[in-house]
């Protein structure tokens, strides 16, 4: 990774006297502490006994940081403590030790064994400035050719566990579900909390392990300690939200092809199965369901599906499930797209559709207005059936069969790239 400090001691150094603040300066609160550089700011904030999240920021305050993905607040009933030496200044849990160099600002992890878990390395945080998305951020950790990596989410391309050694690009594709989270095999977890596209590489340059995104306004990342891999987990899934079990009939056969053209099809395919005895337990309605033109009106083509409510009652009937597939993408000629236009809660461009030709515009789902009006069109329009669940297709998002045209939108949370 290019390691670019953003701004040079000299001048940070005059812009912490004229501000009444100065370079290494310490300020504790009730969750973790702050500490001044010549080159910006770093926090570690205790979250867990196992819990470290550590910022990296460009200027003398954290900027305000909104996550996607982390909903829990730090726990401040946790007892931690604090301690400096000449070099460093050393937080302290029950379960870890989190160390920043006060001459780089540079972070470390151990147990209380003294074993190193993670260390950034040196001068290893990148605040480089772009375009309207802020800045490109960026951490390098140090390496250990011992050490096995998993995660990243679902990488098509990868047949492999072990990322070590690897370069992945984290962006959200057909097919490619990118998450930006590691398991170590020191008992560690990894969060970086920035959903921008990220090149992660590990271990591809001797001796480091790498996160760059394109946008952000700060560095941002989770610490979670095990040491066993499922109290990692666990403490992910603390931050991250406990996901509920689906339910049993979820864990069965499931029958999909990428269409089913009409509700006599999708009948006789099921029939077929009960009569061959063949075990199935859902089947799915993709799209195209709707009349040509309509791809977001959230209703039927009443010639190839003359009654949804038959369609669902008859599948129930058999014992099976059904669900369908919803898009965030609305044809312009539609009643939907012009309720949505008119709450400012569409993106401005024309995309191409994927299939069959033609443009559409997509809803901001950042927008509260937005996501009410969806959740009503659907309600109103599907929910009524008595479907057993949804599908939420295009939500990489697919706007016009490319990825990464998110970049140049301004959505409700913010510039798209970020």
């Amino acid at each position: 990774m290019r390691l670019v400090k953003l701004f040079t001691f000299a001048f940070w150094g005059l812009f912490f006297v004229v501000s009444g603040v100065y370079a290494g300066q310490l300020v504790k609160d009730d969750t973790g502490f702050d500490y001044l550089l010549g080159s910006g700011l770093v926090r570690l904030e205790v979250h867990s006994d196992n819990t470290i999240r550590v910022i990296h920021s460009p200027a003398t305050k954290i900027p305000e940081l909104k996550s996607f993905a982390v909903i829990s607040p730090a726990d401040r009933t946790v007892k931690w403590s604090l301690s400096q030496t000449a070099e460093a200044v050393i937080l302290a849990t029950n379960s870890v030790y989190a160390r920043l160099d006060k001459a780089d600002g540079s972070v470390s992890f151990s147990d209380h064994a003294g074993n190193k878990l993670l260390s950034e390395a040196s001068a290893g945080t990148e605040i480089t400035p772009a375009h309207q998305a802020g800045y490109i951020v960026g951490q390098s950790f140090k390496a250990d050719p011992k050490e096995a990596l998993y995660g990243l989410g679902q990488q098509p391309d990868r047949p492999f566990l072990n990322n070590a050694g690897t370069s992945v690009t984290l962006q959200q594709q057909n097919g490619k579900v990118s998450v930006p989270v590691l398991l170590s095999s020191r008992g560690y977890m990894l969060l970086w909390d920035n959903p921008a596209v990220t090149q992660v590489d590990l271990g591809v340059i001797a001796g480091v392990n790498s996160w760059q995104s394109q946008a952000g306004k700060a560095v941002d990342y989770y610490f979670m300690y095990g040491p066993t891999p499922d109290q990692a987990v666990a403490q992910y899934r603390r931050l991250t939200g406990v996901v509920p079990m689906f339910p049993h009939w979820t864990w069965g056969f499931w029958q999909c092809k990428e269409r089913y053209a009409s509700q006599e099809e999708i009948l006789g395919i099921l029939a077929q199965y009960r009569q061959r005895q063949i075990p199935i337990d859902g089947i799915i309605q993709d799209w195209q369901y709707w009349r040509p033109g309509q791809w977001g009106s959230h209703e039927f083509d009443p010639v190839r599906f003359p009654d949804p409510a038959a369609l669902v009652r008859t599948v129930h009937d058999s014992n099976a499930h059904i669900i369908i597939s919803v898009w965030p993408r609305f044809d312009v000629d539609t009643n939907n797209c012009k309720e949505l236009e008119a709450a400012g809660a569409l993106y401005p461009e024309l995309y191409d559709n994927v299939y069959p030709a033609g443009k559409g515009r997509w809803y901001d789902a950042f927008n509260p207005a937005g996501r009410q009006l969806y959740g009503r069109m659907l309600n109103e329009r599907l929910a009524k059936y008595g479907f057993d669940g949804w599908w939420a297709d295009g939500c990489e998002a697919e706007l016009g069969g490319k990825w990464g045209q998110m970049n140049d939108l301004q959505t409700a949370a913010g510039p798209g790239a970020q």
